[in-house]
C-alpha cells in the first residue's frame, strides 16, 4: 500500500505523532478508517481545517474503538 505523507515541516510534532499513531491503529485493526473517510467526504468543500481542528479530530478518531 502506498501511503502519502505531508511535507516535512508542514505539521506540528504532536499532530504528526497523532497521525502516525492513528495510521498504526488502522493497520493493526484497532481503529476504523471509516470515520475519517466520512468526515473527509462531508467536509471536502471546506478545504483543510486549521491545525487545532485537525489535532482535535485526530484525538477523537484515536479514542474510537472498533
Amino acid at each position: 500500500m502506498t501511503v502519502y505523507a505531508a511535507a516535512a515541516g508542514g505539521y506540528e510534532a504532536q499532530e504528526a505523532a497523532l497521525s502516525r499513531e492513528l495510521l498504526a491503529r488502522f493497520v493493526a485493526g484497532t481503529a476504523d478508517p471509516r470515520s475519517p473517510a466520512a468526515w473527509g467526504r462531508e467536509h471536502a468543500s471546506e478545504g483543510t481545517p486549521e491545525p487545532a481542528v485537525r489535532e482535535a479530530l485526530l484525538k477523537a478518531w484515536a479514542r474510537e474503538r472498533t
